[in-house]
C-alpha cells in the first residue's frame, strides 16, 4: 500500500484496508476504482478533505463580481463563502460569516461598498476589514475595549482570478496556483482569454444524479460518442479524436475534423489569438473541478460542484469574441449552439445516471479502461488516487502526451 505522510484523519482511518488497497492499485494504473468509491459517504468525505480542500477549486466567474463592491455568495462543501471585488479591483473570497456571532452576511448577489451583518449590524469593507460595531459598548457607544476590530475582519480564503474565472483553495494549497492551473493556459497560450466575453443569458445549471467522478470520466473520452451522441458524432466523429494526457495536471480529448451542425447560420468570429483552423478543438478536465471546451469560435467552461457521493451540479458558461457578444446578428446562432450543447449534455446526464446505478451493484469490482479509447479516464482516477493516498516515491510520473487513434496516425499532431 502507498505510504502516507502524517497520521490518518478520523475519516481516512474509517476506510477499510480493502479500500486503501483499491486506491493503491488505481494509483499504479493497475485497476479502476470499485463501486464503493462512487456511492460511499465516507469516501466522499475523504475526497473533500484530501483532494478538494487542497486543490484550486473554480468557484465562479470574474463577471459575477465585475465591479468594486459587487458580492456573490456561493456554497462549497458545506462552507458559505462570498466572492467580492475590493477597492483596488482585486478578487477576494471570504467566509460568509460575521466574526461576531457567526451569522451569514450576504444572502444573495448584491452591490455594496460595505456589507452589514443582518444580526447586529457589524460592518465590513470590501477588503474584509471590520469597520463598525454599533452599540458594542452599550447604547450609542460603538466601541468596546474587548473588541479588537483589527483582528476581527472577515476570514479570507486564498483566491486567484485568471481567464475570466475565479479559483480559490479552502485549505493549504498542495501546490501554487501557477504550478497546478498554469499548464492548461500554457497549452492554449495563443488564446487571449482576457479578451473573451461571457454570455450570462445563455448560462445553464444542469444537475446529475451521479458521482462527480463519473461525470469527469465521461467528459474526457470520446469512445461513447457514436452510441450516446449520434448527432454530435456526425459533426465530430469519434475516430478523428485523440486523447490528451497532461501528467497530473489535466486530461482530455481533442478533435481533428469538427464540422459545425447545419443549423448554425454562420461562423462565429475566431477567438482573439486562438487557432484559425475551425475543424480543430480540445476539451480538458483541469484538476480539481473545471472542464473546458475550446473551439476556435467559442469556449465553454463547465464548473462542477459535487454534492455528496451521488449528485453533481454543473454551471455551464459560454465565452465568445466581443464582437459575437455585442452584435445581434449572432444571437440566433448562439442560442441554437447552446441548445445543441444542452441536448448533448442531457444525453450525458442520462448515461451517467445509468452508470451511477450500475456502480451501486456488488457485481461491479472496478472499471475496465481500454488503452485505445480511455487512458484519459484511467489517468484521471490515478491523479485522484495519488492525491488521496499522499506522496509515494515508488510511483512513476504520469505521462504527458497526445495519443492518436491508429486511423488518425497520419493526421497533424497537436503538441502536448
Amino acid at each position: 500500500m502507498s505510504s502516507m505522510s502524517g497520521a490518518r484523519s478520523s475519516t481516512a482511518a474509517s476506510l477499510s484496508a480493502l479500500e486503501w488497497e483499491s486506491l493503491a492499485r488505481t494509483a499504479r494504473g493497475a485497476a479502476g476504482l470499485p463501486g464503493s468509491f462512487f456511492c460511499s459517504e465516507q469516501i466522499y468525505a475523504l475526497e473533500v478533505e484530501r483532494f478538494f480542500r487542497r486543490q484550486w477549486f473554480c468557484v465562479g466567474l470574474s463577471s459575477d463580481v465585475a465591479h468594486t463592491g459587487d458580492w456573490s455568495p456561493v456554497e462549497v462543501f458545506g462552507e458559505s463563502l462570498v466572492i467580492g471585488r475590493d477597492a483596488q479591483g482585486g478578487i477576494r473570497v471570504f467566509h460568509n460569516i460575521c466574526s461576531h456571532r457567526g451569522a451569514r452576511i450576504v444572502r444573495q448577489p448584491c452591490h455594496a461598498r460595505a456589507i452589514v451583518c443582518p444580526y447586529h449590524c457589524w460592518t465590513y469593507d470590501t477588503n474584509g476589514r471590520l469597520l463598525k460595531t454599533p452599540h458594542a459598548g452599550g447604547a450609542d457607544c460603538h466601541d468596546d475595549p474587548s473588541v479588537d476590530r483589527g483582528a476581527l475582519g472577515l476570514r479570507e480564503v486564498a483566491a486567484v482570478e485568471r481567464g475570466g474565472l475565479v479559483f480559490m483553495c479552502l485549505g493549504e494549497p498542495a501546490e501554487s496556483f501557477e504550478a497546478r492551473i498554469g499548464p492548461m493556459f500554457e497549452r492554449w497560450s495563443t488564446t487571449d482569454f482576457s479578451a473573451l466575453q461571457p454570455l450570462r443569458s445563455l448560462a445553464q445549471r444542469p444537475r446529475f444524479r451521479a458521482n462527480w467522478k463519473i461525470v469527469v470520466e465521461n467528459f474526457v473520452e470520446s469512445y461513447h460518442l457514436p452510441m450516446v451522441h449520434p448527432e454530435l458524432n456526425a459533426a465530430n466523429p469519434m475516430e478523428r479524436h485523440y486523447q490528451i494526457l497532461g501528467g497530473d495536471r489535466y486530461v482530455g480529448q481533442g478533435s481533428l475534423s469538427y464540422q459545425r451542425p447545419n443549423r448554425y447560420a454562420q461562423e462565429l468570429p475566431l477567438l482573439p489569438g486562438g487557432p484559425k483552423d475551425r475543424s480543430t478543438g480540445e476539451a480538458l478536465y483541469l484538476v480539481s473541478n473545471l472542464m473546458v471546451i475550446n473551439f476556435p469560435g467559442y469556449i465553454v467552461a463547465i464548473i462542477l460542484f459535487p454534492d455528496g457521493p451521488t449528485a453533481t451540479a454543473e454551471r455551464l458558461e459560454l465565452f465568445v469574441h466581443p464582437e459575437a457578444a455585442s452584435s445581434e446578428r449572432y444571437n440566433e446562432q448562439l442560442d441554437d449552439m447552446m441548445k445543441f450543447w444542452a441536448s448533448v449534455n442531457d444525453e450525458d446526464i442520462g448515461i451517467c445516471e445509468s452508470v451511477q446505478a450500475g456502480r451501486s451493484s456488488a457485481a461491479f469490482r472496478g472499471g475496465v479502461f481500454t488503452r485505445g479509447q480511455e487512458i484519459t479516464s484511467l489517468q484521471f482516477q490515478q491523479i485522484l488516487a495519488r492525491c488521496l493516498l499522499g506522496p509515494d516515491e515508488s510511483w512513476s510520473a504520469l505521462p504527458a502526451e497526445d495519443v492518436h487513434h491508429p486511423v488518425a496516425a497520419s493526421a497533424t499532431t497537436v503538441s502536448a
